[in-house]
């Protein structure tokens, strides 16, 4: 049985749940912390797996602090210890060796800046996941609440005045923190010592005043903080890089390979693609990943270049099942590093190739079909509104396409974290043990016909789709059926003896009517051929029109409602568990 091991985040997104991704190994990478004795400063550039406890365990520190940024002006809050105690919300998060229970560093977190007070020099290699640096500037004067950290791919050190050219927090001072009184360990007490500083060293931090409120966060502004995360699905993303320093600069991004761990695979270079996002002035087209790995463009201040990276899931055949590189961005005026992670779930051994998997459906009827007589149907009117349906189609391995009244997302949580989720049609059996249990379904459909196949079978999803069904008299969803309403009990007068077929017409000729009769219902969905960009550029979304036709409700003849269809692909496994 073909099983996923990622959740199904966008399933679960649209059921109205939140899972939490887990991390992919295979873009970690090292950084090393060079920490002098006494009150020192760092920059932690990567999120690591573990808790404070065990980061710190083996660190002759007596305290840690983490600067937090979003709380620096917010002294008003409540932050909440591991004990569960409420303590009033402060601009740290602090870890001590004494103070465990009370601590409310629990977890570092990569673009952090780390307070130290250490017993000794010393160094400490991590492996961590990257992260987009993002800053919030707070005015300030005597106290400077504005800690700046920075990755450089040059060994000296790049002055202060260069880095912040052009920052807009107005006039700063650039200081360092001083210290070896282990006595008091709180940040800005008499113990620390603040020494004007006018460089910054790779790694290193530096406190810095400012005069204005501002969300500039370095020379280089890259989205999105975690990288590209193309999961089970995706096959491309979008890295923003923005210009924000005073000059103009070329930036060069170099997919690197270079990481600590060696379990999860490399994505293959020939699964890579690239284009500038602005497809509409210059003509981009998608092109491989240069073999030297790297790419620059000289960006203007203030210029904005959006990086397309694409990936052909067709090449992802590993034995791994988490892939992974990372890009490397350079600004070239300051030497500044970005990193930011490409992760990718290869899906060779569990089925994914599109268009199979589930999709979601919504069908907007806003026209209707007029019975004129016997023979004739007027060309399909503009309705007095609209009626929303959701539809839900599910594509296996061999393109068989099924039109689904309900269908059931089930898996158990590991101990790893995650998920194995499981597509179960109607009449599977959910395990008992599972922790994640959501039901998707459609009203429009009966409940006891919930499985409905494409007929004729189609050559490919853009080809024209037809779902016919029928309603039989003693169906739920009979429109005639009421179960609280005598007159529709479908008995005769006795209300024990059934009444006749009314399927038969003959039936209708005698005293006791039929009451209810089979209503046969159609499905007819035409989606655009929207061809990909690129032969492996999977489409997530289709758009087309649809009609919903419904025969025997008038005996003049059918009743039509035509309007359009939007679908989603939101899981692409497919396998559909029947028992």
């Amino acid at each position: 049985m073909k099983t996923s091991r990622f959740p199904f985040l966008a399933v679960l997104a649209a059921a109205g749940m939140v899972l939490l991704p887990v991390a992919a190994r295979a873009q970690y990478v090292e950084q090393t912390l060079s920490i002098p004795k006494g009150w020192s400063a760092v920059y932690l550039a990567l999120t690591p797996d573990e808790s404070a406890d065990e980061f710190f365990k083996d660190w002759p520190v007596t305290s840690v602090s983490a600067y937090a940024k979003d709380a620096a002006g917010d002294t008003d809050g409540i932050r909440v210890s591991r004990t569960g105690e409420s303590i009033a919300r402060a601009a740290y998060f602090t870890w001590n060796p004494a103070t465990a229970d009370y601590d409310t560093l629990v977890h570092p977190q990569g673009d952090s800046v780390l307070l130290i007070f250490s017993k000794a020099n010393f160094s400490y290699t991590y492996t961590g996941i990257p992260r987009a640096p993002r800053l919030y500037w707070v005015p300030s004067s005597e106290s400077p609440l504005n800690y700046v950290g920075v990755l450089f791919d040059s060994p000296d050190p790049v002055p202060m005045s260069t880095y912040l050219a052009g920052a807009d927090i107005g006039k700063a001072s650039v200081y360092y923190m001083t210290g070896n009184n282990p006595t008091n360990p709180t940040p800005f007490d008499t113990a620390i010592s603040l020494k004007m500083r006018a460089a910054l060293e790779s790694g290193g931090a530096r406190l810095v005043s400012a005069e204005n409120v501002s969300e500039w966060s370095g020379p280089l502004f890259v989205s999105p903080v975690d990288g590209i995360q193309f999961g089970e699905s995706e096959s491309a993303g979008l890295v923003s890089i923005r210009n924000d320093g005073a000059s103009t600069s070329t930036v060069t991004v170099v997919r690197s390979k270079h990481r600590v761990d060696t379990k999860s695979g490399d994505i293959p270079d020939e699964a890579l693609y690239w284009r500038d996002s602005a497809v509409a002035t210059t003509n981009a087209v998608w092109a491989p990943w240069p073999k030297s790995a790297v790419l620059s463009k000289t960006l203007a201040p203030g210029e904005t270049w959006g990086l397309e990276v694409g990936l052909d899931r067709r090449e992802l055949g590993t034995t791994a099942h988490v892939l992974g590189n990372y890009l490397q961005i350079v600004d070239s005026a300051t030497h500044e590093i970005v990193r930011v992670p490409l992760t990718a779930a290869d899906l060779q051994d569990k089925g994914g190739t599109w268009p199979t998997g589930l999709w979601l459906g919504n069908v907007v009827l806003d026209r209707v079909a007029q019975v004129i007589d016997d023979d004739h149907i007027s060309a399909p009117l503009p309705a007095g509104g609209t009626l929303k349906l959701r539809v839900l189609l599910h594509i296996d391995a061999h393109g068989k396409v099924r039109l689904l009244q309900r269908v059931t997302i089930a898996g158990e949580q590991e101990a790893d974290g995650t998920i194995s989720v499981k597509l179960y049609a109607p009449s599977a059996d959910i395990p008992k043990k599972a922790s994640v249990v959501q039901r998707l379904s459609c009203a429009a459909l009966p409940v006891d016909t919930p499985v409905i196949e494409c007929s004729p079978a189609p050559a490919s999803i853009c080809e024209p789709l037809a779902f016919a069904y029928a309603i039989g008299p003693d169906s739920p969803s009979n429109p005639f059926f009421h179960p609280l309403h005598p007159q529709f009990d479908n008995l005769t007068a006795d209300f024990k003896s059934p009444a006749p077929d009314g399927d038969t017409p003959e039936n209708y000729i005698g005293s006791v009517k039929p009451e209810r009769f089979t209503i046969n219902g159609r499905l007819d969905i035409d989606l655009d051929d929207e061809a990909s960009s690129a032969p492996w550029e999977a489409i997530r979304i289709l758009a087309g029109t649809a009609k919903w036709t419904y025969s025997n409700v008038r005996r003049e003849g059918p009743v039509e409602a035509v309007g359009t269809v939007t679908l989603t692909r939101i899981s692409p496994d497919d396998t559909l568990v029947f028992e």
